[in-house]
């Protein structure tokens, strides 16, 4: 279970801010708060949530940003960039080190899921959510490798069960 909670504060707002400097601010913001988030345990859609959370509190900050373009970005444009950023962090903190941002969306997703769910099949929500998070479409996924769904549950196979699915499937070639 989670709980969200809403702190509103009236502010002065900012006539405009720039995307490169709002995605600096939020950045080095977001940084602070996920690392005390790390420290306190908190992970899975609860560390995504609080990092949106706090990336819209910088956003809020401005009656607009826009890019050097002149275009006006709204919030949901930064949402796959505070996605990004989330879980390139957490990745580096799992793997303690600094090779997150040479891993394929795959290696993070599964990466991601063993630090969150562990062996824990999950509702499709929840999972596609996670999905989302490291860039994949979970629904070209499944079924294709150590992305498994059954009926309105996903898993994530480890390398234990990847081998014994591929000795089957090897066996069950042996046979035809």
């Amino acid at each position: 279970m989670s709980s969200i909670y809403f702190v509103a504060r009236k502010m002065e707002r900012n006539e405009t801010g720039w995307l490169n400097e709002v995605k600096e601010e939020i950045k080095r913001y977001i940084y602070e708060k996920l690392e005390r988030l790390w420290q306190e345990g908190i992970s899975g859609a609860d560390y995504y949530i609080a990092a949106i959370g706090s990336a819209i509190e910088i956003f809020g900050k401005y009656e607009k940003v826009m890019d050097y373009e002149g275009n006006i970005i709204r919030a949901d444009k930064l949402l796959d960039f505070v996605r990004d950023v989330v879980t390139d962090y957490a990745v580096r903190q799992i793997l303690h080190n600094g090779i997150a941002g040479e891993l394929s969306p795959l290696t993070k997703f599964y990466i991601l899921w063993r630090w969150t769910y562990k062996e824990v099949r999950v509702t499709f929500d929840d999972a596609r959510k996670l999905a989302q998070s490291t860039g994949i479409d979970l629904t070209k996924e499944w079924n294709r490798g150590f992305i498994k769904k059954e009926k309105e549950f996903i898993s994530v196979l480890g390398p234990q069960d990847r081998e014994d699915i591929a000795s089957r499937q090897k066996a069950k070639g042996k046979r035809q």
